[in-house]
């Protein structure tokens, strides 16, 4: 009996001592992240409301709620659209704070909506083919 008990508790916890894997932390680190700062004010008309993680699918969203001038559906011309998916873009292949979920391959989804009419203006996936190879820090080219 004691036997038993013993593997039970021993069982028990080995149990709780699960390692989280990458996607669950990302996904535990969003839920964080939007509970500590979100909504948290980007610029004068942008504000991110949430940061979500889908680990099926392995795609990290940012929300966005456009305000002001930039809430406006009929803003949101084909012309606008694609220059707006450039910017997007290029600020995901500059940003250093999303380093590890771009050497992750994550795929990285920005959705934006209107403040005024609650409709979704902007959206736009990103693969690793679209913000390319994530450049490795080469410690040998250091002298």
């Amino acid at each position: 009996m004691k036997r038993l008990t013993i593997f039970a508790c021993l069982a028990m916890a080995m149990a709780s001592c699960h390692k989280e894997s990458f996607d669950e932390r990302v996904a535990r680190e969003c839920q964080e992240y939007t509970a500590k700062y979100c909504p948290a004010e980007m610029d004068e008309n942008t504000v991110l409301d949430s940061l979500t993680y889908d680990i099926p699918q392995k795609t990290l969203t940012h929300a966005y709620r456009l305000r002001g001038s930039l809430a406006n559906d009929s803003l949101y011309t084909g012309a606008v659209n694609l220059a707006m998916e450039e910017i997007v873009l290029d600020d995901l292949r500059e940003s250093i704070s999303l380093r590890p979920y771009k050497e992750a391959g994550l795929t990285f989804r920005f959705v934006y909506y209107s403040d005024q009419s609650g409709h979704k203006l902007l959206e736009y996936f990103f693969t690793p083919k679209d913000y390319g190879q994530v450049p490795q820090f080469q410690t040998d080219s250091i002298k």
